[in-house]
């Protein structure tokens, strides 16, 4: 799968780490490298890793470095043929096997970066990067259900990083919408609130309820279950996939009919056909807080977004914190509400700080 932008996790690179290596000029010499190719000089950057590699051929940080700037020429072969010796290093990193498989797909090789990442993940079991790129590589093969699963698996080894909840909320919305929820709610609240995906995130968010509430002639239908059947993707067998993912496939559809039976306890027709059929930030606020209360708690104890939401409620912020939350779906409301509630919002903001700071 085509790749247009490198995680900007990339911009943490080793070489800084191992500055007792290098003499003061040298280091004077890193700094200037790291500033030509953040300024788009990639071949001045490379000439000096150059000669830095000539005086310390054993640290493969220089080498990634190096490496990374033919990434950003679009140079992919030689960003790969860079690289590659430095996967086998003792001091090699996810970044390393992540660099290079991107490489590879950028250079039309999916086959040969889904194995890269995969001799990453040998290594690096707990990288919720390297768990990101190999879905990615999956669905683009086109095998979704496992490179949703290896979203998911990253988000359990590696909570914090915040790529896997965004990738796994767009993959899910369709067909999972609950699910996806979840997920971009744990992203914009927990793991990425002040990110550039936000307005993005929280616009899928609000559409994951709209497309799925439906006021029709007075009444109420939900589609949050498309179909209660429990189902495996034939391609995922054909595969090989493990017993243990179509377990997960299966266990995730299951906790999907569990995620909707709440939901559609919570939807209330009469504050709908109230609200002419259009669902609200007001209203979508109201239908949220009657959710915690139907679903169960041992399933929402899986999730770390349900706990940081009956804090929010316990505290009073609840009306400010959805508002904010799901504006973009419905930006007019948000700034209707917010000429009479500008201090509720700062009163919101100012809890979560204070919450980030315990």
């Amino acid at each position: 799968m085509k790749k247009i932008l490198l995680l900007l996790v990339l911009s943490v690179i080793s070489v800084s780490s191992l500055a007792q290596v290098f003499s003061e000029e040298e280091n004077e010499r890193i700094d200037l490298a790291l500033t030509y190719s953040d300024n788009g000089r990639e071949d001045e950057a490379i000439a000096i890793y150059d000669e830095l590699i000539k005086k310390h051929p054993d640290v493969s940080g220089l080498k990634f470095e190096k490496a990374y700037c033919y990434y950003q020429k679009q140079d992919y072969k030689n960003a790969y043929k860079t690289l590659k010796p430095t996967l086998s290093a003792p001091d090699a990193n996810p970044q390393y096997f992540a660099v290079a498989g991107n490489a590879q797909d950028m250079m039309g090789k999916p086959k040969d970066a889904l194995k890269t990442y995969q001799a990453g993940l040998e290594k690096f079991p707990d990288s919720g990067y390297l768990h990101l790129e190999t879905g990615n590589v999956l669905i683009g093969l086109g095998y979704t259900a496992q490179g949703v699963g290896y979203y998911e698996h990253g988000i359990e080894v590696d909570p914090g990083f915040a790529s896997n909840y965004y990738r796994a909320a767009q993959c899910l919305s369709a067909d999972y919408p609950v699910k996806a929820i979840i997920y971009a709610e744990t992203h914009n609240l927990i793991y990425d609130p002040n990110g550039p995906r936000w307005p993005e995130v929280s616009k899928l968010l609000y559409d994951a309820y709209n497309e799925n509430i439906h006021f029709e002639a007075d009444t109420v239908r939900t589609t949050f279950a498309r179909d209660r059947t429990i189902t495996i993707d034939k391609k995922d067998v054909e595969s090989g996939a493990s017993p243990t993912s179509l377990l997960e496939q299966m266990s995730r559809i299951a906790r999907e009919l569990s995620f909707s039976d709440a939901m559609n306890e919570s939807v209330d027709a009469e504050a709908l056909k109230a609200a002419g059929g259009q669902l609200t930030l007001a209203e979508l606020t109201a239908i949220r807080r009657r959710f915690l209360e139907h679903f169960e708690a041992k399933e929402q104890d899986r999730y770390p977004v349900f706990a940081v939401q009956r804090k929010v409620l316990d505290a009073g912020h609840w009306e400010a914190y959805n508002m904010f939350m799901l504006r973009e779906g419905r930006p007019e409301e948000f700034k209707a509400w917010l000429q009479d509630h500008e201090s509720d919002l700062i009163a919101y903001f100012e809890f979560m700080g204070a919450e980030d700071e315990e």
